[in-house]
């Protein structure tokens, strides 16, 4: 159960966490001026936030599995978030998924990441040779593993697209990409 809510702790955004957080401290402000907001109820509170956000992320979880008619691959956040947008605008968000494979592909090893053991050996070598907090690689491995999860759930009727990009790091995830 520990190691579910901290996936759903990892799942959300800084906007969603902020949020939460300032919740809880307005509550928690309130009980301690006394101004007729019991420990008793504030305790309630967090314990029906706390239930639906773990029902959100299930129901967000079980949106995932739904029937999309194209699935576009993009290496890179900002072209994730640019053709996120361009979906929205043209109304087809509900009928086309974006699988963001945000990875710095031109460095590390990037041998068999179609399977478990070729994903940990890329970030173990990450965590050895790259100066970077554990925590955000923790995150960041978590993402990765989810996108390639999501990948490998596509339905075999579903449009696969995906575009050329200038950048180095860019066009290595899709020679990569195209090799899986």
């Amino acid at each position: 159960m520990l190691d579910e809510i901290k996936d759903v702790i990892n799942q959300l955004d800084e906007k969603e966490s902020k949020s939460l957080l300032l919740q809880f401290f307005l509550r928690m402000q309130t009980v301690e001026e006394r101004k007729g907001y019991s420990e008793e109820q504030f305790f309630l509170d967090i314990k029906n936030t706390y239930n639906e956000l773990l029902e959100y992320k299930k129901n967000q979880a079980r949106a995932e599995l739904a029937q999309f008619y194209t699935t576009h691959i993009v290496f890179g956040d900002s072209s994730a978030g640019s053709l996120k947008l361009a979906l929205k605008e043209l109304g087809l968000n509900e009928q086309e998924r974006i699988i963001n494979l945000s990875d710095l592909f031109s460095i590390g090893p990037i041998g068999n990441l179609h399977d478990s053991q070729g994903v940990a050996n890329r970030f173990e070598w990450l965590r050895k040779h790259i100066n970077i907090d554990e925590e955000v690689l923790l995150h960041y491995e978590n993402q990765f593993k989810q996108t390639i999860e999501t990948s490998n759930k596509r339905q075999v009727t579903t449009r696969l697209l995906s575009g050329l990009e200038t950048t180095r790091m860019n066009k290595q995830g899709y020679d990569l990409f195209s090799i899986y």
